[in-house]
């Protein structure tokens, strides 16, 4: 693979861009920070009388970002006539000046050069949609059309006496199951029904069978928010979540949390993170384990991960906890 140094010819050019020059400064008042860029003040338009230099392709692994969020990684590849590309957040004091490197062989847009940076958004970043816009730029100082990111910007968590949220770093297809395990299952109720363990995706109330629940038993139950990237239809938010209501009481039980790759969509690999913890009050309380530490557990799915029936008890195991909490 051969590489081209980008940024040396960028940062000769950038004067000739019309955005007010590059600036030493870090950028750090700006909602947008990059790991690999060079701070440039000013707004980037999204308009361009220019055709080419084109970006041919933008990724990221998560569009849903909340404000000071950290390293989110975007990357993609900008026809062979870019030198760098200019990345800047919609309404934002200023854009970044990000290097071109390597040429794509096989993947993607062959012949072109990639580029990659991480991202990190300012506490202050206010909630709700907005675009993140990437340009490419020549030798010449030639701006070229912008490629547009649609982000999320989700400011707050959700109340709840009892939250668990997975998320994962690519386009997979992952599913968060919670089974709960009541301490009384096999044991007969008044009208013949045994009590069982149930996936708490179903809503199904422990001590009742099937068909009898009032709406304040479904919601004690919990809800499943999100359910991302369902059978390959991508979202881009490589995340979901299981919500106990505040008003609710969680069923008594043992939770055992298990991550089901329901498929890899194409992708080779998905690294995962989940967690558990209560939030009242506005200030989120991870719940412990016994030696003191978060409750949270991290994990890689691979294709052997697909097989299964992907039922209530499938996938892997991530954590167990018992609710009431000790």
């Amino acid at each position: 693979m051969s590489t081209r140094s980008g940024l040396a010819l960028a940062v000769a050019f950038v004067g000739l861009l019309g955005c007010g020059g590059a600036s030493p400064a870090s950028g750090v008042t700006a909602y947008l920070r990059t790991s690999n860029g060079q701070y440039v003040p000013g707004e980037l338009s999204s308009t361009s009388d220019a055709p080419t230099p084109t970006v041919d392709l933008v990724k990221s692994n998560n569009t849903h970002v909340f404000p000071g969020a950290l390293n989110r990684t975007v990357s993609g590849s900008a026809n062979p006539s870019a030198r760098a590309v200019l990345l800047g957040l919609e309404g934002d004091s200023g854009h970044w000046l990000i290097p071109v490197g390597g040429v794509v062989d096989i993947n993607d847009v062959p012949g072109d050069f990639l580029f990659t940076t991480s991202l990190s958004f300012s506490p202050d970043l206010p909630p709700g949609d907005r675009k993140l816009f990437v340009r490419a730029v020549d030798k010449d100082g030639v701006v070229g059309p912008a490629q547009i990111l649609a982000l999320k910007v989700d400011s707050s968590l959700p109340r709840g006496v009892l939250i668990v949220d997975l998320e994962w770093d690519t386009q997979a297809d992952l599913d968060l199951h919670v089974h709960i395990t009541p301490p009384n299952v096999g044991e007969m109720l008044p009208n013949g029904t045994p009590v069982k363990a149930y996936d708490v995706t179903e809503k199904a109330p422990t001590a009742l069978p099937p068909g009898s629940h009032t709406q304040a038993e479904y919601d004690a139950a919990g809800k499943l928010l999100l359910d991302s990237n369902a059978r390959c239809t991508i979202d881009g938010q490589h995340f979901e979540r299981l919500l106990f209501d505040p008003m609710a009481v969680p069923p008594t039980g043992t939770y055992d949390v298990r991550i089901d790759t329901f498929s890899l969509c194409g992708e080779s690999t998905a690294r995962w993170h989940v967690q558990a913890y209560t939030n009242t009050t506005g200030t989120p309380t991870p719940i412990v384990a016994g030696n003191g530490l978060p409750l949270e557990a991290y994990g890689q799915s691979v294709d052997r991960d697909t097989v299964g029936d992907h039922g209530p008890v499938s996938g892997v195991w991530a954590l167990s906890f018992q609710w009431p909490l000790p």
